[in-house]
């Protein structure tokens, strides 16, 4: 279905639908992302609380822009989104993994509708794409940088390999050091260096009081280092190397 080709029978049915499948997929949309420990340690119920508001959000945004086939509406909003909550301990890729989830539920409880929901919700990924060059050539090594850091953590000491399970999503090592990436694009996008130093200080200080201790933190963050060096033109690289030399994990480089 392309955008501005709806029928209005067709664009109200999907209307409607949405408005009523909205409190069941709010809920299976907090649960979804309050299952891993990151967000409930990190946030608390206070973060569920603005979650459940956002969601809400994500939803009126997605209706007003089927309802009056506005195409830019939805990047709009994940792009004003995006600003707000990484100043708030959030990540890109937080949010863009809720935009996956959201994705998968509206079509998994509206399959009949999901066709003509889907142009609208999917320009929401425009929203939350990178615009400073050097972000943008990080995002299109972010997979292959992410994969190689794993493979290498999992071939060092028993303790990084140990250290399996992602401490910030609850999902796998590969997630946690996307995550890290993330965090440093927004730092870089944002003009915000302390949006990545922050996020380093709270990992180090949450491992300081678990195992594995914060030395895996800083053992994936010298390999990131390596591998951006490697992966990016040297212009490019620059302000990631250069921001990570700046936080506290200096000493370990």
């Amino acid at each position: 279905m392309v955008i501005g080709m709806l029928s209005d029978d067709n664009r109200q049915a999907a209307l409607d639908a949405l408005e009523q499948a909205r409190p069941v997929m709010v809920k299976k949309l907090l649960d979804e992302v309050y299952a891993e420990a990151f967000w409930q340690v990190r946030f608390g119920s206070l973060g569920r609380m603005h979650a459940e508001q956002d969601a809400n959000y994500h939803l009126d945004n997605l209706i007003v822009a089927l309802r009056f086939d506005l195409d830019s509406s939805t990047a709009q909003h994940y792009q004003w989104l995006r600003n707000v909550l990484v100043k708030r301990g959030m990540c890109t890729r937080h949010l863009r993994r809720t935009l996956d989830s959201l994705q998968r539920l509206i079509a998994e409880t509206l399959p009949a509708e999901w066709p003509a929901i889907q142009p609208y919700l999917l320009q929401g990924y425009t929203g939350l794409a990178c615009t400073h060059p050097a972000c943008q050539a990080l995002a299109a090594q972010e997979q292959s940088i992410a994969r190689a850091v794993t493979e290498k953590m999992a071939a060092g000491s028993p303790q990084s390999a140990a250290a399996g399970a992602d401490l910030l999503q609850g999902a796998t090592r590969l997630e946690e050091i996307l995550c890290h990436l993330s965090y440093l694009q927004d730092a870089i996008e944002q003009d915000a260096p302390q949006m990545f130093t922050a996020h380093v200080e709270w990992l180090a200080g949450y491992l300081a009081r678990h195992t594995p201790t914060p030395a895996v933190l800083y053992a994936e963050l010298r390999w990131l280092a390596q591998e951006i060096e490697t992966r990016l033109a040297p212009q490019d690289a620059a302000p990631f190397l250069q921001l990570l030399e700046q936080t506290q994990v200096r000493r370990f480089f």
